[in-house]
């Protein structure tokens, strides 16, 4: 029934059956009738003592005549301990009818945990955030997780069974005295039985794991509860020491000697030498024992559990014969009851019967307090009174000993002369004990004897021998040299690095880095300690139970190794700190020089504390430089002999197991950030990416941080003053499966007073959004809450007054503290209890402190289930956003919210599908109904019937959009960005709809236009129709002359008599109206000669304009002075002026109506007359220059010439469908194939069959071309450089600049073009881009074309079978043939419509024939057309409607084009209009710009993103002629402010590279020099490769 490991013996003697289950006239339960034998006195022999275990004769009888199984355990009683025995619940009365086993399995079963004797509890199971429940299911997680938590009412956990509850019954009159004297006989099956508190405790102990086991009784000890320190298992029948879990036990008091002197000492209890007095009963008695030793000990606190504790009963199960242990710690006041520390230790249940604990205890102990009842001379107990009166330990109660009655004396009195008394005994006699010196008794199993707490400390012990005769202060120098001087070195470098201060501060940034490479080779040449090298080795190689119990010893030896260093440290420290103290308060003339001395004094003492501090956290650290000097140089592991990536791994475990990791290293206050990533990686590689609320308590130093959080959560986070523990530790808490349900996650913080305010003001401006709690500590009066009104009205004037001094210093709208943070004062300020109940080191913690902090634990969950917190791996990345910012000191500005930008770049590509979606969606829209005006079925387009058209693709793209922003993990960041984003979207379906509108209107209009045009083209068709039909007629009867020659000579009379009227559209020269235009505006000699150079093809990449101006004199005060030359924000607004001329420009040319209505020279003229506006509306800052006529004439060349290649392709398309020459030369050959088929003979169905073939190969064709330009570019979005976001796509194109070939110089070209015109760059990109794919081999886009080519064949076949039924069921002739046929393609493939004369259709009436002559007919073209498609490449550009390039540069480029101010880097969000600040990737260095150092030809080489880090340099804004330091580039205003530039000292190779491949480029380019303070650091150089 229940999983115990029972003790079975078996013996070669005569047994007495037990199958009666009657033994002595006891009733034997049904479990231990198989166990229980009975020995004659004589057959107990040798044999037998060694087998069974501890083996008690009875007292003082030397023949037992009765053996009994005791706690599984045979034991001999005589007839006279009979008695004793009685009430031994293994031997219970035949009314009760269940064993003892039987009981503590209904008690585990009870508690949940009836399989965890065997499969041991562990603090996983405890350790985590899980609702609190009373009922016995949850009754061991409640308890378990108040005592983790320090609550020392964590006892007050008993329940009872649920069970009817009997209704009162109401007795009137003279009844009620009646019904006082009888007896209650209510049925006792309805009696509640209720668990027993310490059987609660002892349960979950029983069941739990060695480790779990440590904490609990560390944990009950911090409550100032007593621990167990004997204590039988009924499991196994052994009485256990459970030493181990008494090692983490630390206890401070202070100690008086007969002078009066205090001495303060702090020590693991394990090694406290110290007095023991040891209570125990002999038979029953009236008065509990437990609660005498409370008030001996501490009269406000029950440190024993004792019959009136709340919950107690007379039913427990598993404490009997336990030997429980406390210590009285004196606070070195004089109001102690001892002036030295004492242990108290309570044997629990009857002595007389658990014989091997008494005798433990009057063995160790310097007094013995016994307490027994009534006792005549022939009761049996009195042997025992006896053995202990004849020892030499004092003993209180007893002849001839102390003696102390309690009959008739209160509590108080007997404690107070039971004190005195016991004072007076170890006076006289001072004999002391340790807890180990137990564990050498022989009867006890001590619980560090098990093999992997062996293999722990035998490991431990093998480490440290290393350290036996080191000096405890200079072994962290010796043996763990990664992370002394050189670490601190290191971290201070990087630190300077954000301090640059020289003028060439990318040289100086190198230097610096060279130096912290230095540090690292130096730690690395340190090499692996073997102290460290033996360490990572055992880590590696021991079993996880081994590694823990290693890493418990390593923590317990190193504290040993360094306590007594440290204690003498610290009041060696005490000492001069007083004197100091005394010293300030001298007014002698010396006291200035002594007060020096003593501070240098303090100065080495505080140092030598931080080198003796030694602990487990300093190996952890050491491993972590270990690690980060490895992969700074990438050199290879000596103690593995491979690389050092399984040492994040060792941390990982430590901190999923539960051990606190350091986060900042508080003795170099820096962040290893390397290693801290690393570790992060590991824990997300093992646990999964989970979410993590992220709990920060901060405050000044020693105001109760870490305890805080140890008691809401049950962390071990290191708790001391101040030194030991500075720095920040991360520790995991897992949440159990019935909280995720409730929970989403948040972060709080608990700031102190004086920087909450500006530390939160920072964080709202980078959109961190914590919430807060105030948290006031030591509050002693209970309606504090209620008093404190007044205290928190000051507190919120107090937040808002410095809320308004901090936007002032921060720029920053706010005016009061609910505008930083939300904050309800009336909810968000806790007043907390005192930590202790009373004075140190007797207090207990104050059981309201920890109501408190599980109070604000509560609010916290509830805050988390509002939200979600940030993932392990965000976590990850936001410390590194954090510890990045706060080193650049300026942390708002310097801020790189990276899990934000990481958010918005994916937010990016799913935008970019969304408008994908809108856009390849109206382009077939646009198809249809192009198709539809081409057929002359629609003549006006609305709006409305657009919108209408798109509806469901923007229903479904706004069903995603909603779908990603409510259901996407990080909808939390998501949500900021909604509202603009879904506007973007409705403002592209606008623009689309109004753009498809503008492009039909335009169709119609030029259809219009052309009405007359296609009525006579329609005529002349049927003209010559009938010619092609008659002329072959004619021959066909004179069959010697030769067709084609007869038809080629007749077929130009044909055309030039129908076109004679039309008039003639001639071919156009715009070079020549460009120059003759020009002339207008200028001497036809400049405007020739400048033609003639061609040196304005370049204006639109040029880097220098001086050429093109003349410096004016500047008025500088009351001096006019002439400006020498152009600065650098001078050539960026000519360059931005060059930009607008071409944009407007292109424009203008779309906007002319030239495929409608033809070219026309006006055009020419309306552009240069826009560029001369332009530029003379152009005003130079300060009047400085003004342009030579020279700019205007290159300017209006360069546009006018782009305009050209447009205006000329335009002009071509108009001529082509506007000249009925042009058009019918086009048809010879379709005539001529006319002409031949009625020569050959064939009928009027076979011709008009194969007139409808050539027009559906000429629809087919288009319909090929307009599905194509999709296919095209939804293929190339679905592959780099085009399937990521904007930044993804810029990436693409600097790694297409770097991979070019060819001639330097037009390499170094292409490079300017990308960077002072980005967008013509990009278009050209994407240019090049489709050109390369089309000119690839692509099978998949060929069979989708063929595919498409099969789909239209289809849909014709089935149209012109449908005709053909349709007009059969009407009668209809060929003309309602063709109008059913054609008007059943018209959104397929346009107009089908063929035009002949009615006597030629006529003579149509077999449509089968029509039908079969269209399938073979149209067979052939099929295969014609796929045969043509065999590549891409085969598609001609001048045949799309829309060219891929088109399309695709609509759709990327539609984006954010402004550059950074200082280098010119292009924004990359990929919005035209954003509302955040323009950000870029990847920043320029100064000298690519041109820029140099005022009145040199030096280059400034630093990078933008280097100098906004510094104090020291200046930047000049022409626009309010004043100055502005980098570091607050902001504050300049305009263009400055509306970009964010965050300090990188990352590598930037990229640029770095240019800079040196394209060196002598630049100088010539700009003449300018990398010399002096713009030399190239020599760092650089390496990246001369890519």
């Amino acid at each position: 029934m229940y999983n115990f490991p029972l003790l079975r013996v078996q013996f070669n003697c005569s047994v007495a059956s037990p199958s009666s289950g009657i033994y002595n006239g006891f009733q034997l339960s049904e479990a231990h009738k198989r166990l229980v034998i009975c020995y004659d006195c004589e057959q107990i022999g040798a044999q037998v003592k060694p087998k069974i275990g501890p083996f008690a004769l009875c007292g003082r009888h030397k023949t037992p005549s009765k053996t009994i199984l005791r706690n599984n355990v045979c034991h001999n009683f005589c007839p006279n301990c009979v008695n004793l025995i009685q009430s031994n619940d293994f031997f219970l009365s035949p009314q009760d009818g269940k064993s003892r086993f039987r009981l503590i399995g209904d008690l585990l079963k009870k508690l949940g945990i009836e399989t965890n004797y065997e499969n041991k509890l562990t603090k996983g199971c405890f350790l985590e955030i899980s609702p609190e429940s009373r009922t016995k299911k949850y009754l061991v997680h409640t308890f378990m997780q108040r005592l983790l938590t320090i609550h020392y009412r964590a006892k007050d956990v008993s329940v009872k069974s649920e069970g009817p509850i009997q209704k009162s019954q109401h007795t009137a009159g003279k009844d009620v005295f009646g019904a006082l004297l009888q007896k209650n006989t209510g049925n006792k099956k309805n009696k509640p039985t209720q668990v027993h508190p310490m059987d609660v405790q002892m349960a979950v102990f029983l069941c739990s794991d060695p480790f779990l086991q440590q904490i609990m009784v560390t944990k009950l000890s911090q409550c100032q509860y007593a621990v167990p320190l004997l204590l039988p298992n009924p499991f196994t029948g052994n009485i256990e020491f459970p030493l181990w879990t008494m090692r983490q036990i630390s206890k401070s008091w202070k100690t008086t000697d007969t002078s009066g002197e205090f001495t303060s000492k702090t020590l693991p209890m394990y090694k406290a030498q110290t007095p023991m007095v040891a209570f125990f009963r002999i038979g029953s008695i009236s008065s509990s024992k437990s609660q005498l030793m409370n008030r001996l000990i501490n009269e406000k606190h029950d440190t024993f559990f004792h019959r009136d504790c709340p919950g107690s009963s007379r039913e427990r199960l598993l404490m009997d014969g336990v030997v429980e242990i406390a210590w009285y710690l004196p606070s070195g006041n004089s109001t102690d009851h001892f002036s030295d520390c004492v242990a108290f230790c309570n044997l629990h249940g009857d002595s007389s019967i658990n014989e091997t604990q008494r005798k433990i205890l009057t063995e160790m102990s310097s007094v013995n307090v016994a307490l027994l009842p009534q006792l005549d001379r022939n009761d049996n107990n009195m042997v025992i009174v006896q053995d202990l009166c004849d020892c030499s330990t004092p003993l209180i109660i007893g002849e001839r000993k102390y003696r102390v009655s309690l009959k008739g004396r209160n509590q108080s009195d007997v404690s107070v002369a039971l004190r005195e008394v016991i004072k007076n005994c170890l006076s006289e006699q001072p004999v002391t004990f340790s807890l180990e010196k137990i564990a050498e008794h022989s009867e006890i199993k001590v619980d560090e004897d098990n093999e992997d707490c062996q293999k722990g400390k035998e490991t431990a012990q093998e480490i440290m021998r290393l350290l036996k005769t080191e000096d405890p202060s200079a072994v962290k120098e010796k043996y763990l040299p990664c992370q002394g001087k050189l670490w601190h070195d290191w971290c201070q470098k990087n630190k300077e690095l954000r301090r640059l201060k020289s003028d060439n501060l990318e040289l100086e940034q190198c230097k610096r880095q060279e130096e912290m490479r230095e540090i690292r080779n130096k730690q690395h040449s340190c090499c692996i300690s073997d102290f460290m090298c033996l360490f990572i080795r055992k880590l590696v190689s021991l079993s996880y139970s081994e590694k823990i119990y290693f890493l418990k010893w390593m923590t317990i030896m190193l504290d040993d190794l360094t306590s007594d260093t440290l204690s003498a440290l610290l009041q060696e420290y005490d000492q001069k700190w007083s004197e100091e103290l005394a010293l300030k308060k001298t007014h002698h003339k010396e006291t200035p020089q002594k007060l020096k001395t003593k501070q240098l004094n303090l100065e080495k003492i505080s140092n030598k504390l931080n080198y003796a501090t030694f602990g487990l956290e300093h190996l952890v650290r050491e491993m972590g430089q270990i690690y980060e000097a490895s992969v700074y140089e990438r050199i290879k592991d000596r103690v593995m002999g491979e690389d050092l990536s399984y040492l994040p791994e060792l941390a990982a475990e430590l901190m999923i197991s539960g051990h606190p990791v350091e986060l900042m290293d508080g003795d170099a206050a820096h962040v290893p950030l390397v290693w801290v990533s690393a570790v992060l990686d590991k824990v997300i590689r093992k646990l999964g990416d989970q979410r993590v609320l992220c709990v920060v308590s901060s405050g000044i130093q020693s105001s109760g941080k870490s305890t805080m959080l140890n008691a809401m959560f049950g962390t071990q986070l290191p708790v001391s003053a101040g030194r030991c523990t500075r720095g920040a530790f991360m520790q995991l808490v897992k949440v159990s499966e019935e909280m995720k349900a409730e929970l989403n996650f948040r972060a709080e913080m608990q700031d102190i007073l004086h920087i909450v305010v500006q530390a939160f003001m920072r964080m709202k401006q980078v959109r961190l959004n914590p919430s807060c709690v105030f948290v006031h500590q030591n509050v002693t009066d209970v309606a504090a809450g209620v008093k404190m009104m007044e205290g928190r009205r000051r507190l919120q004037e107090k937040l808002d007054e410095m809320t308004k001094l901090a936007a002032k210093e921060e720029v920053y709208d706010a005016e009061c503290f609910s505008d930083v943070i939300a904050f309800d004062v009336q909810k968000d300020v806790k007043y907390f209890s005192q930590l202790w109940e009373g004075s140190p080191p007797m207090a207990p913690p104050n059981p309201r402190y920890s109501e408190n902090v599980q109070e604000l634990k509560r609010d916290i969950v509830f805050r988390a289930s509002k939200t979600k917190c940030m993932k392990l791996s965000q976590f990850q990345q936001r410390v590194k956003d954090l510890w990045e910012a706060l080193l650049n000191e300026n942390f708002v500005f310097s801020f790189r919210n990276t899990l934000e930008i990481s958010v918005y770049r994916k937010l990016e590509e799913e935008y970019e599908k969304w408008t994908w979606s809108l856009r390849s969606a109206m382009l077939s829209i646009e198809d249809k109904m192009l198709n539809r005006i081409y057929r002359g079925k629609v003549e006006a387009v609305e709006k409305q019937e657009l919108m209408r058209e798109i509806s469901e693709t923007l229903q479904k793209v706004q069903t995603s959009f909603k779908k990603y922003f409510e259901e996407d993990s990080e909808k939390e960041t998501l949500i900021q960005w909604k509202s603009r984003f879904e506007k973007q979207i409705q403002h592209l379906h606008d623009d689309l709809v109004d753009e498809a509108k503008r492009k039909l209107d335009e169709n119609i209009k030029q259809k219009s236009i052309r009405k007359h045009l296609d009525e006579e083209l329609i005529n002349y068709e049927k003209a010559l129709f009938e010619k092609s039909k008659e002329l072959a007629l004619k021959l066909k009867e004179d069959t010697w002359r030769d067709p084609k020659a007869e038809f080629d000579s007749v077929w130009g009379k044909w055309v030039s008599e129908l076109t004679k009227d039309v008039p003639k559209i001639k071919d156009v020269n715009l070079s020549n109206d460009v120059i003759n235009i020009l002339k207008e505006f200028d001497k036809y000699g400049l405007v020739f000669g400048q033609r003639k150079n061609a040196a304005y093809r370049k204006i639109h990449t040029a880097a220098d304009y001086s050429s093109y101006v003349s410096m004016k004199r500047v008025k500088l005060g009351a001096v006019l002075l002439w400006k020498k030359s152009l600065t650098p924000n001078d050539q960026t607004s000519i360059g931005e002026l060059i930009s607008k001329v071409i944009q407007q420009t292109t424009e203008k040319v779309n906007s002319f109506p030239v495929s409608v209505q033809g070219y026309s020279s006006g055009y020419i003229q309306e552009i240069v007359r826009d560029v001369k506006q332009l530029v003379q509306e152009f005003k130079p800052r300060n009047d400085s220059f003004e342009f030579k006529r020279e700019f205007f004439v290159d300017l209006s060349l360069y546009v006018c010439e782009q305009a050209e290649k447009r205006f000329e392709e335009l002009h071509r398309k108009y001529r082509e469908t506007n000249d009925p020459v042009l058009h019918f030369k086009k048809k010879k050959a379709e005539y001529f194939k006319v002409f031949m088929k009625y020569y050959q003979g064939a009928t009027s169905a076979a011709v008009l069959g194969d007139q409808i073939c050539v027009k559906l190969k000429e629809t087919i064709l288009q319909s090929v071309y307009n599905m194509s330009a999709k296919l095209i570019c939804d293929q190339m979005r679905g592959k780099p450089p085009f399937n990521g976001n904007r930044g993804d796509l810029e990436k693409h194109i600097l790694k297409s600049l770097a991979e070019q070939e060819g001639d330097k110089e037009e390499k170094f070209t292409n490079f300017l073009t990308y960077m002072f015109h980005p967008n013509y760059h990009f278009k050209q990109f994407i240019r090049d881009r489709v050109r390369q794919y089309m000119a690839a081999e692509n099978s998949q886009a060929v069979s989708v074309i063929k595919e498409h080519i099969d789909h239209k064949q289809r849909i014709i076949i089935s149209a012109a079978e449908k005709a053909r039924d349709e007009v059969r069921l009407i009668s209809g002739d060929i003309n309602k043939w063709l109008e059913i046929f054609s008007n059943s393609l018209v959104d397929e493939l346009g107009d089908t419509r063929v035009h002949l004369s009615d006597d030629i259709t006529k003579d149509v009436t077999g449509y089968d024939v029509l039908v079969d002559v269209i399938k073979k007919e149209l067979s052939i073209i099929v295969e014609q057309l796929k045969g043509r498609f065999t590549k891409l490449s085969a598609l001609k550009k001048e045949m799309f409607r829309e060219t891929p390039e088109e399309i695709l540069i609509k759709h990327f480029c539609r984006c954010c084009w402004k550059q950074c101010p200082f280098c010119g880097a292009v924004c990359t969000n990929s919005q035209e209009n954003h509302t955040e600040k323009h950000q870029a990737e990847f920043h320029r260095s100064g000298g690519m710009k041109g820029c140099n150092f005022k009145d040199t030809t030096e280059f400034s080489i630093n990078f933008c993103t280097t100098k906004v880090a510094t104090d020291k340099l200046l930047f000049y804004d022409e626009n309010s002629d004043k100055s502005f330091p980098y570091k607050e580039f902001w504050t300049a205003g305009g263009k400055y402010a509306e970009w964010s530039i965050s300090a990188d000292f990352s590598s930037l190779a990229y640029w770095k590279w240019f800079v040196c491949e394209f060196q002598e480029n630049l100088e010539n380019h700009y003449n300018k020099t990398f010399t002096g303070k713009g030399e190239i650091p020599s760092e650089w150089k390496k990246y001369t490769t890519v």
